[in-house]
């Protein structure tokens, strides 16, 4: 039987009766023409990954997201005043807050630190005097300079002043709920983050009345970095705590800062802290600043209000010397 049935297996490939295939359109303009270099490309073809005008490359330089440029800035302080009736609290301060570094402020109870603390932050207006975030001039800024300015600030309260109604993670989460910068969810994922982080990955739903005097100061600094601020403030931050957890809260500036490169600064009474992690130290005396320097400046300064504050040296009396 021979295979000559059309269209099965032994059928003639050059069988006249087969079909001949369409020859391509010759018109340069036809837009089936696949020689036509004018032909729009397949909206479905994907995109050559080298071409950098393409948003879904990953190598795209409009879409390169690392390193993150640090938001930290100089903060200068220019002839503060500040007098509460007769009480001359700030008389002509002068002051620079070096960003990249730990900015120490040192000086007696009642000196003037919480006042200055409070000017930096907006919460009260000098007498006279000025305070720069970079080129801007805070007190003469518009509002929404300013209130940009105060997003860009991490604040660690002396006590903490954690919400004991709301959970550990809701605590840290708080200000960009408040700043609706992140939905819930996205705030949720970067608070724990930040948690994680700071060693309290189990506490996440823990009450804050049941955390420890270090946990709380761990919770704390994680909200005041949860909005990546370049700027941070830390009130007093080892007030009531063991030598152990001062140590490990003074670990975790150090860290913050190499981490953020922000722009810290640290009010404290804590002299071993001082003369151990900063960078920088003011000593805040009479409403001035009697001393700018690095720790090694502070050790080795004549001034007798230095000695007395850093060394403890009795500063001889009037005619004494």
């Amino acid at each position: 039987m021979s295979g000559d049935t059309k269209g099965g297996p032994g059928a003639d490939p050059k069988d006249k009766k087969a079909p001949k295939a369409p020859k391509a359109s010759k018109d340069p303009k036809d837009p089936k023409d696949p020689k036509d270099p004018k032909e729009p490309k397949d909206p479905k073809e994907p995109k050559d990954p080298k071409d950098p005008k393409d948003p879904k490359d990953p190598k795209a330089p409009k879409d390169k997201k690392d390193p993150k440029p640090s938001k930290a800035i100089t903060i200068v302080v220019k002839g503060l005043t500040k007098s509460f009736g007769d009480n001359h609290v700030l008389r002509g301060l002068d002051l620079t807050l070096e960003p990249g570094k730990v900015n120490f402020i040192i000086g007696r109870s009642g000196g003037g630190k919480s006042v200055l603390l409070k000017h930096l932050t907006g919460l009260m207006t000098p007498d006279s005097g000025e305070v720069w975030y970079g080129d801007l001039d805070f007190f003469k800024a518009k509002r929404p300079q300013r209130e940009a300015i105060r997003k860009g600030i991490g604040l660690l309260f002396q006590d903490g002043a954690l919400f004991d109604s709301l959970s550990v993670v809701e605590n840290v989460a708080f200000p960009v709920w408040y700043h609706r910068t992140l939905s819930p969810a996205k705030a949720r994922e970067r608070a724990l983050s930040l948690l994680a982080e700071l060693g309290l990955a189990d506490s996440h739903d823990t009450p804050i009345a049941e955390l420890s005097q270090g946990e709380r100061k761990r919770v704390a600094i994680a909200r005041a970095l949860i909005m990546e601020p370049g700027i941070l403030f830390f009130d007093e931050p080892t007030t009531g705590l063991d030598p152990l957890l001062s140590s490990q809260v003074d670990q975790l500036i150090l860290e913050v800062r190499d981490r953020t490169q922000a722009t810290v600064a640290v009010i404290s009474h804590d002299i071993a802290a001082t003369l151990t992690i900063a960078d920088r130290v003011n000593l805040i005396h009479e409403g001035k600043v009697a001393l700018s320097g690095t720790p090694e400046e502070f050790r080795a300064s004549p001034i007798p209000v230095v000695r007395e504050f850093i060394l403890g040296d009795e500063i001889p009396a009037p005619g004494q010397g």
